[in-house]
């Protein structure tokens, strides 16, 4: 947790350091929902820690173009990770096509 931001609290209220450890919280749970939704279970990354995903992934640079009423994010074909996020992206694209046919039920 300690890259999550949990290392040094940056503030000197309690409240407001009581507010960045649940969004802190609240970041790793979302990484991990991620890594056990959105890949595969022999998939390396998902076992990388908050660290490694910030500085292999998160940090991949992108341009947000919109056109036609769309907004498109265009990652280059050559960053060290795009074919993560491209597996990433279509296994989310699938899981909304299945919940907008009904197929996911709670």
């Amino acid at each position: 947790m300690k890259h999550a931001g949990l290392g040094k609290l940056p503030y000197w209220s309690f409240a407001v350091n009581q507010a960045w450890s649940l969004i802190a919280a609240f970041a790793a749970n979302l990484l991990v929902w991620m890594q056990l939704v959105l890949l595969p279970a022999e998939h390396e990354a998902g076992v990388w820690d908050v660290k490694r995903w910030r500085y292999r992934l998160f940090s991949m640079a992108g341009k947000l173009t919109s056109s036609g009423r769309r907004t498109r994010l265009l990652i280059p074909a050559h960053a060290p990770e795009f074919r993560l996020f491209s597996l990433m992206s279509q296994t989310c694209n699938q899981l909304r096509h299945r919940w907008r046919q009904g197929h996911l039920r709670a």
